[in-house]
């Protein structure tokens, strides 16, 4: 089913067998942790931000850019094995609720801003 824009996306998005999103150019993906944080495996393309959420096998399939066989493959692969899906999708939880998480993002800029403070200013 290709629904098109949708505006509910919290409530269905737990339903869904798969992600697929085959960007030439992304940030950091947004809907793409929303898919992983309702449990929901990924296709997605090796550019931007996507390879930070995706795990190459771990919880979906990463695919060189604009790679149409690539992409078909990796979505046969998730689609005619749904025990491995449903696997994909608990590696998706567990991915972003120890990376993404508030408590995540802000131990990691913490992480950054201390860094900083330890470089002496130059002269």
């Amino acid at each position: 089913l290709f629904a098109g824009f949708r505006e509910d996306l919290d409530r269905i998005m737990g339903c869904l067998d798969l992600v697929i999103h085959p960007a030439l150019m992304e940030g950091l993906g947004v809907s793409l942790l929303q898919a992983a944080s309702a449990g929901v495996p990924i296709v997605g393309t090796r550019v931007g931000g996507i390879p930070e959420i995706v795990r190459d096998g771990v919880n979906g399939y990463l695919v060189p850019p604009s790679d149409t066989p690539a992409v078909t493959q990796a979505t046969l692969k998730v689609l005619g094995d749904p025990d491995h899906g449903r696997q994909l999708g608990r590696n998706s939880k567990k991915i972003v609720s120890e990376n993404f998480s508030i408590d995540a993002m802000v131990e990691g800029n913490l992480s950054i801003y201390r860094e900083v403070l330890k470089r002496k200013p130059k002269v």
